[in-house]
């Protein structure tokens, strides 16, 4: 396994364990939050979809929707994809 992969998984192991701590930080209340998976690999432009030729990294988002206006209350760099 090279190290890039190890980067990755160690990535995705981290936002896992974010978002179960977000979930038992709540657990004992009701929240309302939208998670948004966030891949900046892909884009469209005039209505063709592309490639970003220097993309940011990935990232999800955690939404506080009961906030008005809602906000994000986190944000993790995970890899994602909309494919």
């Amino acid at each position: 396994m090279g190290l890039e992969t190890m980067g990755i998984r160690n990535r995705l192991r981290a936002g896992v364990a974010a978002l179960a701590l977000l979930a038992a930080g709540a657990a004992g209340a009701s929240a309302e939050i939208a998670i948004s998976a966030n891949d900046n690999k892909a884009v469209l432009r005039n209505g063709v979809a592309g490639v970003a030729q220097n993309p940011a990294p990935d990232t999800i988002s955690i939404i506080d929707l009961a906030a008005r206006p809602p906000r994000v209350a986190a944000e993790i760099q995970v890899p994602t994809s909309v494919v």
